[in-house]
């Protein structure tokens, strides 16, 4: 069973809404406007992925203030891997040494336009040059530690408050997948089928530590792999 808090204060009841935030901001314009930007002036591209990890970090700050303010320890939303150095050094460890054979080692052979046509919808997020592939690394990361602590961790956590355990593991992935409004229908299933998984794991461990890695990992994987075939698309024209 999942660790409970003493009560749904005030400061709960505002910031349950956290998890709200993410996937609002995406569906009603945000995500369509900054995709548009983007393929209007690509440059853009490296702003857009500056902003997004001050985003997701600004939710984590105000989700840890308010179990500060509350007197809640972390342990309730999966971080009490944070106690266990070997967990920490495994999750930076393991997501620096899948980022290494990413870069060094070739990726499977694909047709070009059965790519083009695959990632056509998220094409407009692949990294063009190194600089912007250090910021999507970082996005990477990001991503896999903030989304797993705002969504499978504090979300889950507050609506299994007064929830079943299922239909809170269901309301928090539809979350997380209409989070991903702009990369299309097959890639917002793709996210809520991961994220079912994560949250097996997270309820299954009690702890996000495995969650997070998985989700770095899995970034890291489509970014590389998509900065690849950019590299390989451009060498055609």
């Amino acid at each position: 069973d999942q660790p409970r808090s003493r009560g749904l204060g005030d400061v709960y009841k505002r910031q349950v809404l956290v998890g709200f935030i993410i996937p609002v901001y995406s569906m009603f314009g945000a995500g369509e406007k900054i995709k548009e930007a983007i393929l209007e002036s690509p440059e853009l591209r490296t702003s857009m992925y500056v902003q997004s990890i001050i985003f997701q970090w600004i939710m984590v700050g105000l989700i840890l203030l308010s179990l500060f303010y509350n007197g809640d320890s972390v342990d309730n939303i999966g971080l009490k891997f944070l106690n266990q150095p070997f967990l920490i050094l495994g999750l930076f460890g393991g997501s620096i040494l899948s980022l290494w054979l990413f870069d060094n080692f070739d990726i499977p052979k694909l047709n070009m336009e059965k790519f083009k046509k695959r990632y056509k919808d998220v094409m407009f997020l692949i990294p063009t040059n190194q600089k912007e592939h250090n910021w999507a690394v970082a996005i990477s990361f990001t991503a896999g530690i903030c989304e797993e602590i705002i969504f499978r961790g504090f979300t889950f956590w507050q609506l299994n408050q007064f929830l079943p355990i299922i239909p809170s593991v269901l309301i928090v992935n539809l979350l997380f997948a209409l989070s991903h409004f702009a990369t299309k229908m097959k890639n917002m299933v793709f996210a809520f089928l991961f994220g079912i998984f994560w949250s097996m794991i997270f309820i299954w461990t009690g702890s996000l530590w495995l969650a997070m890695l998985m989700h770095i990992i899995i970034d890291l994987y489509s970014l590389t792999r998509g900065k690849k075939y950019f590299e390989k698309i451009n060498s055609q024209v």
